[in-house]
């Protein structure tokens, strides 16, 4: 075996079922309580509800992720870093979005063009970043880039509530 491999303690299947459920039932209770606290928090801060959208709300569901691409990059196994976000991404604009509007139509009036460029610029400079330079990895310099246009964005959104 290899130094970086990790033992794994076998459990029994019923368990391992019983033991997602109730992690799933937590993810939706504690979706829907961080939601309705996220909303309130912005009624009363006067923050629009986009605001709290972009910043909290996403920040928010992105933390399991972020710890998840830390781990991995610590791991040095960077392929699951990048593949857990870009799955992540393709999965809620594709299957999120979609089943939302399937069940209610999602309304584009609060995102500005602004909003709709970042998303754009984004997977754009990924593109680029990921066929150009260091085949098949993000160097530092490039995750700064990334960084840096993250708080840009932030500080763009802070200074025009």
């Amino acid at each position: 075996p290899e130094a970086n491999d990790v033992k794994t303690e076998t459990i029994p299947l019923f368990k391992a079922v019983l033991l997602a459920l109730a992690g799933l039932a937590g993810l939706i209770v504690g979706g829907k309580i961080f939601v309705e606290s996220a909303v309130e928090f912005a009624h009363k801060a006067g923050i629009s509800d986009k605001f709290i959208a972009i910043t909290i709300l996403a920040g928010g569901t992105s933390l399991p992720e972020l710890a998840t691409c830390v781990v991995a990059a610590h791991k040095k196994k960077g392929g699951l870093a990048l593949g857990n976000i870009l799955g992540s991404n393709v999965f809620n604009i594709l299957l999120i979005l979609g089943s939302s509007a399937v069940i209610y139509p999602v309304s584009f009036s609060a995102m500005s063009w602004v909003d709709l460029g970042v998303l754009l610029m984004s997977q754009l400079l990924l593109a680029l970043v990921a066929f150009t330079g260091t085949k098949g990895r993000i160097d530092r310099w490039e995750g700064l880039v990334f960084l840096a246009l993250e708080i840009g964005y932030f500080t763009f959104l802070l200074l025009n509530l």
